[in-house]
């Protein structure tokens, strides 16, 4: 293979990494929707934007049609359901106050 043919690849797998979790269920032109399976381990826990309990989808309105700052709030999104995912784990099952 090329160069030029091996860079084109690579950038066809990069562009559809980067749509990960990003719909648009209006169609072409209308906003942006954060959408992703709940991790296991979420299911039931309050979901970060609301308080609500998660169910098995997550859903959220990023309020934009603009791409490259529907990636930004995505990936804002992302970070939140990953902090929470890391609330839940060992790690705060055994705090350091108890530690002490």
């Amino acid at each position: 293979m090329s160069g030029g043919l091996l860079s084109k690849l690579d950038h066809r797998k990069a562009e559809k990494d980067d749509m990960r979790y990003l719909v648009q269920p209006r169609g072409p032109g209308k906003s942006w929707v954060f959408r992703m399976v709940t991790p296991l381990a979420l299911v039931g826990a309050p979901n970060p934007w609301d308080g609500k309990p998660l169910g098995k989808e997550i859903k959220k309105g990023l309020g934009t049609r603009h791409l490259p700052e529907a990636r930004k709030r995505r990936d804002i999104a992302l970070g939140d359901i990953r902090k929470l995912q890391d609330g839940l784990g060992d790690g705060e099952a055994f705090p350091l106050a108890s530690a002490v």
